[in-house]
């Protein structure tokens, strides 16, 4: 028995309707040295349509590759959807490989066309007359057509401009090649692969859908990953399906770039007491806090995003921290297994602290390793070993216990000059109680070794379980 629904082939054609069709007034915003670019899906449709009408009158035939050489912007958007739509291939290029491997990829794939940024331009000059199956380059830049600087070459606005903005978009088959890229080349000459209209869709709904990122039309994407690194994720062919608005940060990659993009024109500070209930200048502190952590480290640490960081005291010491916003608890027991780690490789006792956002271990100047090596000392098969030799050098469960009830109670410590009573005989004078009910450590066992057995048994799981968890996410890289 065969399905009554509706049948036709998986291609990338019925996302451009989508985008257009369903969401034109959603905005795909670029950053550019000029400003910014702003755009709706329908203007975007529109330019779609002229490139492809540009492509077939340069000859490009349905299987033909088409080479881009850019960053993560509005045209190579609209190249991403206007090649593969109208029957060619789209080749991403990437623009950090060696001149001998941008050569390779280009004639291996036999490019008749390369659109270049214009920033892009003198990587693609060393390397251009050696690329005889290139019949045309594409400057994709504001200004009018480039003077000399690749041969023949054209501007890409006036290679789409006053062209019909509705194009008549072929039948194609889902297993048709939409894409390709390459490899970097670490392993000998870079290795290709072709994707399918098909493999591009499923991939993209595979993204798009809850158990991947998640998409919706109410989203805002910033696609950080580079256009030319494996079709940016499929997020150029996601974001658009469902809806979501487009953020394209252009060259500028860095995190502190990111960041700027991110807040320029915000009020983050309006924001953080509207939606935290904070006074405003408790929310211009914290949103002060958050600028000052991501132009310092590069990226806002969570319990997904650890940062690592040394440097050296005015004494001269070694400071390393582990930004790891876990709490004090979790904290406090990764930084004993991993000073226990240091104590172990060095050979040489060292002072550890932890908060509820962070661990520091400080060192000497005879201490040199790898940061990245830190990251490896701990996984969560081996911390509780480490926690369980740890406490055996550091007892401290009866002056722990007694020293937090303290602070906690706020028992004053001196009265007129004259030292109190202990926390344990305070309460049991105010209470007329026992002492024992106050103190549970008179009835435990203490051994040799200054604990109790059984509390360690019990203790220790409970604390490796949780570093354990909050280490999964680096046994992982």
């Amino acid at each position: 028995m065969r399905s009554t629904m509706p049948d036709f082939p998986l291609t990338l054609q019925h996302f451009l309707w989508r985008a257009t069709t369903l969401f034109p007034r959603k905005e795909i915003v670029t950053r550019r040295e000029s400003g910014r670019h702003r755009y709706t899906y329908a203007d975007f449709g529109r330019r779609v349509a002229q490139l492809a009408h540009a492509l077939r009158e340069l000859g490009i035939a349905p299987g033909d590759r088409v080479g881009t050489l850019a960053w993560n912007n509005y045209r190579h958007l609209e190249l991403y959807f206007a090649v593969p739509c109208s029957g060619a291939v789209l080749h991403t290029l990437n623009p950090r490989l060696f001149p001998e491997h941008l050569e390779f990829v280009i004639s291996d794939a036999e490019d008749k066309v390369i659109f270049v940024d214009a920033s892009i331009v003198p990587a693609l000059q060393r390397v251009a007359k050696n690329l005889k199956g290139v019949k045309q380059f594409v400057v994709m830049a504001d200004g009018p057509s480039p003077d000399g600087q690749l041969t023949p070459a054209v501007s890409y606005e006036e290679l789409i401009g006053g062209r019909p903005t509705v194009y008549a978009w072929p039948d194609l088959d889902e297993r048709d090649a939409a894409a390709m890229c390459y490899t970097s080349g670490t392993t000998g000459k870079p290795k290709g692969v072709v994707y399918s209209h098909r493999s591009s869709v499923l991939h993209s709904f595979g993204i798009a859908i809850g158990g991947g990122i998640g998409l919706a039309e109410s989203d805002s994407i910033l696609p950080v990953v580079p256009m030319f690194h494996a079709n940016a994720w499929s997020m150029a062919f996601s974001a658009p399906i469902g809806g979501a608005a487009l953020v394209l940060p252009g060259p500028k990659l860095d995190g502190l770039s990111i960041y700027e993009m991110l807040t320029e024109g915000q009020d983050v500070a309006g924001w953080l007491a509207s939606e935290l209930k904070l006074s405003a200048e408790a929310a211009q502190q914290l949103a002060d806090y958050f600028a000052d952590t991501y132009r310092a480290l590069g990226a806002i640490p969570s319990q997904q995003t650890l940062v690592m960081e040394r440097f050296f005291d005015e004494s001269g010491g070694m400071q390393l921290v582990l930004h790891s916003p876990f709490g004090n608890r979790i904290n406090r027991a990764w930084g004993l297994a991993l000073r226990k780690r240091f104590c172990r490789s060095f050979n040489f006792e060292l002072q550890a602290a932890a908060t509820d956002d962070s661990i520091v271990i400080s060192l000497g100047t005879q201490h040199s390793f790898p940061l990245e090596e830190v990251f490896r000392y701990l996984n969560s098969k081996t911390v509780r070993d480490l926690l369980v030799q740890e406490l055996l050098d550091a007892p401290m469960f009866t002056i722990r216990w007694r020293w937090n009830a303290t602070r906690s109670l706020a028992v004053p410590r001196f009265r007129g000059g004259s030292k109190l009573a202990g926390l344990i005989d305070f309460l049991a004078k105010q209470f007329e109680m026992p002492v024992e009910i106050f103190d549970p450590f008179r009835k435990i066992k203490v051994d040799s070794r200054g604990f109790d057995p059984e509390y360690m048994r019990e203790v220790i799981p409970e604390m490796a379980i949780a570093v354990g968890l909050a280490l999964r996410g680096v046994d992982a890289r």
